[in-house]
């Protein structure tokens, strides 16, 4: 049967002498797993949809209980221009489809994480600061659709004498604010701009942050993109 639905694309892979195989995050079908063939030829437009960070209109061919998918057609839903120019855009792009692929499983359906994701990367595409608290706006959000929703007023971490929260009382503002937020909201730019963030309020929040993942889920460690950000930018 073939279906519609709005697709983000999380990784790619070569198949064979002229196929590509795209791990895609799906609207309606959750994380799947798509084949298209002939794509790497060179009369075949394919191969430039099914980059990393595309936003894509994809029909396939769906069959249940299958673990890859055939492709019938693929189209530009929205692109998203200003990441590619931006080396520190693109690492904070690619550290959002890293995190996504680690943590969903295959066709588990996350309509409202999907649109939070959109969102999520459009505000990347276009807002020129802060990108680090879009970025743990995103974590806090995938925790919580996943079922794993810190809580502040419990978490035992917080009171730790490892964790900075407990020492910063503007970090924990931070937090607390993006855990509610929403950021297609009007004001969440001026909001995000408005909190001060000095060096120690950063590494807190990420580290109380990525520990909550490493807890999680299994084989959780440091995101492959932040990495290279941290050595290039």
């Amino acid at each position: 049967m073939i279906v519609s639905t709005h697709a983000v694309v999380l990784k790619r892979f070569p198949y064979g002498d002229t196929s590509i195989i795209a791990r895609c995050f799906t609207k309606e079908y959750g994380k799947i797993s798509v084949i298209a063939r002939g794509a790497r030829t060179k009369k075949s437009t394919t191969s430039a949809h099914l980059q990393p960070l595309s936003y894509l209109d994809l029909m396939f061919y769906h069959k249940p209980n299958r673990d890859l998918h055939t492709i019938s057609k693929t189209g530009f839903a929205e692109r998203w221009p200003m990441i590619q120019e931006d080396m520190k855009k693109i690492s904070y792009g690619m550290a959002i489809l890293e995190l996504t692929d680690k943590t969903l499983i295959t066709e588990d359906p996350h309509a409202d994480l999907f649109e939070e994701l959109i969102h999520v990367l459009t505000m990347v595409n276009t807002q020129p600061h802060r990108l680090n608290m879009v970025f743990w706006y995103y974590q806090l959000k995938l925790l919580e659709y996943l079922g794993f929703r810190p809580d502040l007023e419990a978490d035992a971490f917080i009171q730790s004498t490892s964790s900075g929260l407990a020492k910063s009382d503007n970090a924990l503002k931070i937090v607390t604010f993006l855990q509610s937020a929403d950021i297609s909201a009007s004001n969440f730019i001026n909001k995000i701009e408005s909190f001060p963030l000095a060096p120690k309020d950063r590494k807190a929040i990420s580290k109380y942050i990525s520990t909550h993942f490493r807890i999680h889920f299994e084989d959780m460690g440091e995101l492959k993109a932040l990495k290279v950000m941290r050595q290039i930018v």
